[in-house]
């Protein structure tokens, strides 16, 4: 067996690709006291976090604080919203046991959601307008780019995009499983879980968006 390096929570944090306040916050409310970046993170810390996040997750926690879907929005409807929805509803589904699979899940709902936006757009545009399809867009980062050109994207959903932009390159690599580092399915459980408000809030407002009203 080799030898496990010895981490504090700041740089266990990083190794993860997650905020160092983020880390701090699953790991207390896993019942692990840490107060700062500074503290140790042993072995033992890593698999009952581990534990805990399984054990949340299996329990629906997530999908309990996302409340009814029934609530918000009028829907709208967009030539993807049924990927949308599938999409989103396999995020949830997969979250318990699968959490890379449910990044990646997360990144097709975004995807789609841009795509959209950006054709009504493009089919809108004014004569003077230089615009182009989605099709004309090789990634996901491009086609972010290009929404905050267009100025389509309200300030919250820019935020929530950046973070989901973030959590949905990290669900889109392959991470190759090693029963003797955890790291890897504790950072994609704590990236799945905390990218679920975000994307409902994404979801609702792309429900919401309609050119027609601007």
């Amino acid at each position: 067996m080799r030898e496990m390096k010895k981490l504090n929570v700041a740089q266990f944090a990083s190794e993860l690709g997650l905020p160092a306040a983020l880390l701090l916050e699953q790991l207390n409310a896993a019942g692990i006291a840490k107060k700062q970046g500074s503290d140790p993170m042993s072995e033992k810390d890593k698999a009952k976090l581990l534990e805990h996040l399984r054990r949340a997750h299996g329990a629906d926690e997530p999908l309990k604080e996302l409340g009814s879907s029934k609530e918000v929005v009028t829907p709208v409807k967009h030539k993807r919203q049924l990927k949308v929805d599938h999409y989103f509803s396999k995020v949830q589904k997969l979250l318990p046991e699968h959490p890379n699979e449910s990044l990646n899940n997360m990144r097709k709902v975004v995807e789609a959601i841009c795509k959209d936006i950006l054709d009504e757009t493009y089919e809108k545009k004014d004569e003077e307008k230089v615009l182009k399809p989605a099709s004309a867009f090789t990634s996901l980062e491009d086609m972010t780019q290009e929404l905050k050109r267009r100025k389509q994207l309200p300030v919250a959903i820019e935020k929530y995009l950046v973070v989901l932009q973030h959590y949905g390159n990290f669900g889109s690599h392959d991470q190759e499983p090693d029963q003797e580092d955890i790291s890897s399915e504790i950072s994609a459980s704590i990236m799945a879980k905390s990218s679920l408000l975000p994307l409902k809030a994404m979801v609702d407002w792309y429900k919401a968006f309609d050119l027609s009203a601007q």
